[in-house]
């Protein structure tokens, strides 16, 4: 039954370890992937902020800057609150638009985090996107304007890169 020079006890050991690695690898994957956030992460209209965001806390221009590697830093704001993103595109998608949020890792890996579409632009050429703060984190971020599916604008990308940082709770404290 078991091989030969291999004793029950050790032949029990082998499928015991086996097992463990194989349960440890599956739980390791699962822990170290990013797994989806809720859809209304990040959304065109504030009125569909999750129930319990309850402001906007801050409002933020996001245009081609020149001379600098980040385009907008943003300070966090404590969870229930939202952050107002406006969006200048720099060619057009008729008639919508779609913006991409992403979480940039140490070694430059975009994790997705959030996607809206169907978006057009406002009288002032801005898209406006709202983002629930509660479910992100200091960082890098790359948010992204492509043309959404039903456009002729489909392979166009403008890419922006947003840092966010602990918002200061001692307004004292920028001049330290």
């Amino acid at each position: 039954m078991f091989p030969p020079n291999v004793t029950q006890r050790q032949y029990w050991t082998g499928v015991l370890v086996v097992t463990v690695v194989f349960v440890l690898g599956v739980l390791g994957l699962y822990l170290l992937t990013d797994r989806e956030l809720p859809q209304s992460l990040m959304v065109a209209n504030v009125s569909a902020l999750p129930h319990g965001t309850t402001a906007v806390a801050s409002t933020h221009a996001i245009l081609r800057t020149r001379g600098s590697a980040i385009d907008a830093e943003i300070p966090l704001p404590p969870p229930g609150q939202a952050i107002e993103l406006r969006v200048l595109p720099e060619f057009t998608a008729w008639p919508h638009y779609r913006v991409r949020l992403f979480r940039m890792t140490a070694d430059d890996q975009l994790r997705p985090i959030a996607e809206v579409g169907g978006l057009t632009t406002d009288d002032d050429s801005f898209l406006t996107v709202y983002v629930d703060a509660a479910h992100l984190r200091p960082g890098a971020y790359r948010l992204t304007v492509v043309g959404d599916i039903d456009t002729d604008a489909v392979d166009k990308e403008n890419a922006f890169i947003l840092r966010l940082r602990p918002a200061l709770t001692d307004p004292s404290a920028a001049s330290r």
